[in-house]
């Protein structure tokens, strides 16, 4: 990848520096003397602080610069996915589309108006706080992190949030990782603000001028308005997810379903009875596959521009075959029930059963992430893989989901702590969780009944202070994955970030997990990350 500009041409000497001749002259006697203080470069963007510092540190250490040189800009990759709000619209969208939209040039800062991130509380409770910017720079090694149902990548210098020793949310930076460590991720019930869809856009010409006379347009039957989602159009959207395709020419267009026959003859009726409510007719006819000329399959098509062009602004990206196909952003708004609609009509792409277990399959990337997403906004336990998204609900053939899970070390440190105090034999309540397969994770609906038999003892005002943290881990939304592989690869380009005063977290990856942000400019910086650097 060729250089940007502003690096190329970046001073690299502090002689090169220009409009700051005061400050160069200084620094020039540090450099000569070998003696630095502790400096401070203040200004606004563009002024040189960064251009300086580099400089400096060049000229001190020659070579080996970067070893002694600590740039606090932690990011992740442009295709990590986060979940942010827009005038009350929640929308999906990866860093680097969120990029595109707010940068120009090379600037290094974006400051977006009315943009929100999915975060996390004081509270511990999951909320969309507001971003303060976005920041980019480039880097050339990314660590890929694979955890139990997803993935994120990150710079080595990022930090994702772990649950510490004494139950507190820690920063922990991903350079420092392994496969101890468990990150936080979260199921619960996030709704959107819905509205009907306005269908005026996707509107062909109803009349036309032919001969010096305005007529009618004969191919044109019906043009909506607008379309109000219930369960059966939501259903019907998750089955042209699955089984659709929209065909667009110069003058016309059509959707096309595509069932199994016979065995989804059932699924082909039940779609053509609810494009006939919206007031569009449709027509189906066997198709043949292979060698052996058997009917294998049955085609519902649905000759409409209006509702061609629809599905193709907000089922595709880009492209016009499967392995381009998303999820709609108006899907995340709708309520948990509709959404709940919508995955049963995309179950045509899975194996399994609803309310027990499905696994998705698409050759999209894109749509097993919104899956995954979408369904831990609705209270459902997600994962992504590389070729499939599944969801599991708890039944008789399932020893646990992994939301029932909280780190047991912190629990385990309390009762032994106060064990002197207990009633009850708490180490044979745990004692599957602990034992079974060597666990590091206990559940949370034990642990809850733990607690509650310790609220009742005589305990010091710190030990209560401290239980009562514990207990907000327990009722809380959150929960603890496993790392399954750290692998650290070549990377060239830009990498993301977001501030976001007050929590200094947000959830991201192809299924979210707890992230730090790097608008690291606070007195816990200088108190923690800059000192242990220069010791």
């Amino acid at each position: 990848m060729e250089e940007i500009w502003v690096e190329k041409y970046r001073p690299r000497k502090l002689d090169d520096v220009v409009g700051q001749d005061e400050i160069i002259e200084r620094l020039k006697a540090y450099v000569k003397t070998k003696n630095v203080p502790h400096l401070m470069f203040a200004g606004p963007a563009g002024t040189g602080k960064t251009t300086s510092a580099i400089a400096l540190a060049k000229e001190l250490f020659g070579d080996t610069w970067k070893q002694n040189f600590n740039e606090l800009n932690a990011s992740v990759t442009p295709d990590t996915p986060i979940l942010i709000k827009r005038k009350d619209k929640l929308e999906l969208i990866t860093f680097g589309k969120l990029a595109d939209e707010h940068f120009e040039k090379d600037l290094k800062y974006a400051f977006p108006d009315d943009l929100d991130i999915l975060s996390l509380g004081k509270d511990l409770k999951v909320k969309f706080l507001k971003v303060k910017n976005i920041s980019r720079h480039k880097c050339d090694k990314i660590a890929k992190i694979r955890f139990e149902g997803g993935e994120v990548k990150t710079t080595l210098s990022h930090s994702v949030i772990v649950l510490g020793e004494t139950g507190d949310l820690v920063e922990k930076k991903v350079s420092e990782l392994s496969k101890e460590d468990m990150l936080i991720s979260f199921k619960g019930e996030i709704e959107g603000n819905f509205q009907d869809l306005d269908m005026k856009e996707f509107s062909p010409k109803e009349f036309f001028e032919t001969h010096g006379k305005v007529v009618r347009n004969p191919t044109v039957k019906k043009i909506l308005d607008k379309i109000k989602i219930d369960e059966d159009i939501a259903w019907l959207f998750g089955t042209f997810l699955a089984e659709g395709c929209a065909h667009l020419g110069k003058t016309s267009g059509a959707v096309i379903f595509t069932y199994g026959y016979p065995q989804e003859i059932d699924v082909m009726e039940r779609a053509s009875g609810i494009i006939s409510n919206l007031g569009f007719s449709t027509h189906n006819h066997t198709i043949k596959s292979g060698f052996s000329g058997k009917e294998s399959g049955v085609q519902l098509t649905v000759c409409s521009t209006q509702l061609a062009r629809f599905f193709r602004r907000y089922f595709y990206n880009g492209g016009k075959t499967a392995e381009f196909k998303k999820m709609p952003d108006f899907i995340f708004n709708l309520p948990i029930e509709l959404r709940f609609s919508f995955l049963k009509g995309y179950a045509g792409d899975a194996w399994g059963k609803w309310d027990e277990y499905l696994r998705y399959s698409s050759k999209s990337r894109e749509t097993l992430m919104d899956l995954t997403w979408l369904g831990r906004l609705s209270g459902l336990d997600t994962s992504f893989f590389d070729k499939e998204a599944r969801i599991i609900w708890k039944k008789p053939t399932f020893s646990y989901i992994k939301d029932e899970l909280i780190i047991a070390a912190p629990f385990i440190d309390f009762l032994e702590k106060i064990t002197d105090k207990i009633d009850f034999n708490w180490r044979y309540m745990l004692r599957h969780q602990l034992y079974w397969k060597k666990s590091k994770r206990i559940r949370k609906e034990l642990m809850a009944e733990i607690i509650a038999k310790i609220e009742r003892l005589d305990l010091t005002k710190d030990d209560k202070k401290h239980l009562e943290k514990l207990k907000i881990i327990v009722n809380s939304n959150l929960y603890f994955v496993k790392i399954r592989d750290i692998k650290i690869e070549d990377y060239d380009g830009y990498v993301y970030d977001v501030a976001v005063p007050g929590s200094e977290m947000f959830f991201g990856g192809a299924a979210p997990v707890l992230l730090h942000n790097s608008d690291e400019r606070g007195i816990n910086i200088i108190r923690g990350k800059i000192k242990d650097f220069a010791r």
